[in-house]
């Protein structure tokens, strides 16, 4: 059997090979990697939209809620207003020299 010398050349080429193996397979891994993360940060990010529309429509339903009741107090209040600007009339009819309230 004859002996065999492994040239500097061919160690190198052997290391660049298993080297660029190595890389394709860790960039294979990286990008399945990437993908998945980014599936996962969608799918939270699709979640928190329906929260957040969820809360916004519960917000814009209690504010028209808070709008209407507030209109309707205002109403009472132009009512009692008034009453009370015809109490101060008959308190000043009855007493002349009485200032209204």
């Amino acid at each position: 059997m004859r002996h065999r010398e492994i040239t500097n050349e061919q160690v190198l080429t052997a290391f660049m090979n298993v080297y660029a193996e190595e890389r394709d397979y860790m960039r294979k891994e990286f990008q399945q990697w990437e993908q998945q993360l980014e599936s996962t940060l969608q799918a939270q990010l699709d979640e928190l939209q329906i929260v957040y529309e969820d809360k916004v429509r519960t917000l814009v339903a209690e504010n028209g809620r808070l709008q209407q009741e507030n209109n309707e107090l205002r109403a009472e209040c132009a009512e009692l207003h008034e009453a009370r600007g015809l109490l101060d009339y008959i308190k000043t009819q009855c007493d002349p020299d009485r200032p209204p309230q």
